[in-house]
This record gives C-alpha cells, sequence and structure tokens, in this order.
C-alpha cells in the first residue's frame, strides 16, 4: 500500500473549514466553527454552518453514531432523521454529502477507482475496525478489487496523547500491531492512525493518505481530551460544497 501524510490547510475565504482533500472536497469544521452537536439530532448550528458554505442539510447525509463498526448504504438519499444507528455510510459523492460528528475520533474517507460510490465513516477507538467492514461492502457493492480503493484518514487523537488503561493498549497491541499499542514511562496509549493503516494494508488497499495533525496538538480542531465537558463537536464532510 502507498501511504503518504498531509497537514490540514486553511480554506481560503473561510473561517469554518480545514480543508483535508481539495479535489473531493473533504472538510472538517475549525474548533472557532462552534459545536455541530451530535450525530442523528436536530443541530440548528450545524445547519446554519453548512448553509452559510453553501450546502443544504437535507443534502448532507448523516446517522446516529454509536461507536460501532456498523456500515449502512445510504446511495438511495437522505434517511428519516434518527432513523440509522451506524458508524459508515456508502454514498453517492456524485450526488450527495456526507457528514460525520468527531471529536478525537478519526473521521475515514474510502473512495473507488471509477465509480461514485465512496463511504465516510466515524472510527472511534470502540470502532476500530469499521474500515474492514466498509472496504469489504464496497468491494460487494461495486464489484471492485479491494486494490482499487483508496482511503484518506482524516485528523484525530495522536498516539502521543491517547493515554488509555494499560488492558486497552494491549488489546490495540494484540489486534493490530505494536506500533497501535505501546506502554513508555509507565503509561499506556493507543494510536488509531496506526491501527486503521494495518488494517487498510491487511485489506489490500491502493493508497492511504493520513492526515499528521492531532486533535489535542492543534487548537484549530475540537478535541474531547483536551478540553472536556467544553469541548465542540467538529463536522468532517465529504461530497460536493455548493460555493
Amino acid at each position: 500500500m502507498n501511504t503518504s501524510a498531509i497537514e490540514l490547510r486553511e480554506v481560503p475565504d473561510s473561517d469554518l473549514w480545514l480543508e483535508i482533500d481539495s479535489r473531493i472536497p473533504f472538510r472538517i469544521s475549525a474548533d472557532r466553527a462552534g459545536d455541530m452537536g451530535p450525530s442523528g439530532e436536530p443541530a440548528p448550528h450545524r445547519e446554519r454552518v453548512l448553509k452559510a458554505s453553501g450546502l443544504d442539510p437535507a443534502r448532507v447525509l448523516g446517522v446516529r453514531q454509536t461507536h460501532s463498526t456498523i456500515v449502512c448504504d445510504l446511495r438511495s438519499g437522505p434517511p428519516r432523521l434518527d432513523s440509522v444507528e451506524a458508524d459508515g455510510m456508502i454514498f453517492d459523492i456524485s450526488r450527495f454529502a456526507a457528514g460525520v460528528t468527531v471529536a478525537d475520533c478519526m473521521p475515514v474517507l474510502l473512495t473507488v477507482a471509477e465509480s461514485a460510490t465512496a463511504a465516510l465513516l466515524h472510527s472511534g477507538w470502540k470502532g476500530t475496525g469499521i474500515v474492514r467492514e466498509a472496504v469489504d461492502e464496497l468491494v460487494r457493492i461495486t464489484r471492485s478489487p479491494a486494490s482499487s480503493i483508496s482511503a484518506i484518514l482524516g485528523p484525530c487523537i495522536c498516539g502521543r496523547c491517547y493515554a488509555v488503561p494499560a488492558e486497552r493498549a494491549e488489546l490495540f497491541r494484540r489486534r493490530f500491531g505494536e506500533e497501535a499499542g505501546f506502554h513508555r514511562d509507565g503509561d499506556s496509549y493507543i494510536d488509531l492512525r496506526a491501527a486503521n493503516v494495518r488494517l487498510l494494508e491487511e485489506a489490500d488497499i491502493a493508497r492511504a493518505t493520513v492526515v499528521r495533525n492531532c486533535t489535542v496538538c492543534d487548537s484549530r480542531l475540537g478535541s474531547y481530551r483536551r478540553d472536556g465537558p467544553a469541548f465542540r463537536r467538529m463536522l468532517a464532510v465529504a461530497g460536493p460544497f455548493g460555493e
């Protein structure tokens, strides 16, 4: 697998978004844009931000996230609000945008070469493994090999900042490799990036782009670990922006 690393960039003429990939586009709301609200529930501020960015909130797919590995098929369009519990969406990126809310967890976008079918995922520690579920679904739906799939791993808490109980680090180390769970100076840590890269390598996908920015270290991003109860959820959106 070809793996490359990138840094988040400012979006010209916008103080609301940071750019992950300009070609798709794939963006994440800045911390200063405010709290985007819990997924799958009405969020007036989120709707205002989307409208200010030229997006029709009704055409931004979303689900009620539950930190699972469940991937649902939304190619036919938006579900009724709060009617679907999942942490991944298969969707037609030529017709709709899709959004997941995150605040230390990782947004992941999977695209298939020469296909409009894509998957947007919310991957936290409990849901690590959802990328394999999504790859399998994309292969089944598009009848394309896994090697035709590319991944973008968005910003998340980095391994240096993600201190966890020792047993969780051991679980990650056993399941996802030594870089995904480790101990240092008497503390234990997990690395969501390393775990997901390992899973994508095992799935034989073509390439992965990894965002270096850490939600804890980068003040432009929202972080539950850093900010506690005052944290602000970000919205990661993939698909056409109506600028």
